[in-house]
Order: structure tokens, then C-alpha cells, then sequence
């Protein structure tokens, strides 16, 4: 066995030990649907319900009474956040909070919007977590509360 042999073992060793980077309530989450059209993120944003924290904000969505129920989510940030690595570490950090976090834990049929602050690149992804739960709690929308 040559030398690339025993690095390529190494790696395919490590990557089947890989578990998923965070995990709230022994539950991962798969991946919700996103909002892409503008005219979706600014309904939401005309709802008027929004909860701001120090690392993002959460726009709330009317409820929808469509047949389907099923929520949605929108990530966004601003060119204020910092440059396109910086925002897209921002948007990457919302969407595991929607997936792990906020999937789990709303009422079906409502959107939400979540926008990036610039002090998410300074805060640990656990106070984004516990900043998400407090908002749901504050907004009456935590299933759990």
C-alpha cells in the first residue's frame, strides 16, 4: 500500500465519524422551503411583524390559507453586512437556524424572513440559536411555550 493509499483510508475514515455541526434537541431538521421571489419578501416585510436581535431580524408573514400549510423562509442580508464572503457566512448561519431551529419548533403557514445583522459575524452560532428561540417565545409562535 503506497503512501496516497493509507491518506485516502485517513479521509474516508474522517468522513464517515462526520456528524452534523449542531444539534438541538437530538433533532438535525432538513432543509425548509425558501422564499426566492422579491414580491415574497416584500409582503412579508409590509406585514409589520418583526422581532429584531442583535444578529438578525425576523420578519413574520401572515398566515396563509392556502391547502398546503407548509412554511416558508427567506435570507437576506445587505451590502452594510460586509463583503460577499461575509454575507454569505451570515446567510449560511440563517439557514442552519431555520433548519435546525425554527423548522421544528412554528406553527404551519407562515413565511418568515430572516435578515442578517453585521454583528452575527461576531457573535457564536449558539447565542443566534438561543436569540431565535427568545424571538418565537416573545411572538407567541413556539410550539414548546
Amino acid at each position: 500500500m503506497n503512501q496516497k493509499d493509507q491518506k485516502n483510508k485517513i479521509h474516508e475514515a474522517d468522513r464517515n465519524k462526520r456528524r452534523p455541526a449542531f444539534v438541538v434537541n437530538g433533532k438535525s431538521g432538513k432543509q425548509p422551503k425558501t422564499l426566492k421571489k422579491r414580491r415574497e419578501f416584500l409582503k412579508i416585510s409590509a406585514s409589520g411583524e418583526r422581532f429584531v436581535t442583535k444578529g438578525f431580524i425576523l420578519q413574520i408573514g401572515e398566515k396563509q390559507k392556502n391547502l398546503t400549510n407548509s412554511t416558508s423562509f427567506g435570507y437576506t442580508t445587505s451590502k452594510k453586512v460586509g463583503n460577499a464572503v461575509e454575507r454569505n457566512r451570515v446567510r449560511r448561519q440563517l439557514r442552519e437556524i431555520a433548519r435546525l431551529v425554527l423548522a421544528n419548533k412554528i406553527e404551519d403557514g407562515r413565511d418568515f424572513v430572516l435578515v442578517g445583522r453585521r454583528n452575527a459575524l461576531d457573535l457564536p452560532f449558539s447565542k443566534l440559536v438561543k436569540d431565535a428561540l427568545w424571538a418565537l417565545k416573545k411572538m407567541g409562535l413556539n410550539k414548546e411555550a
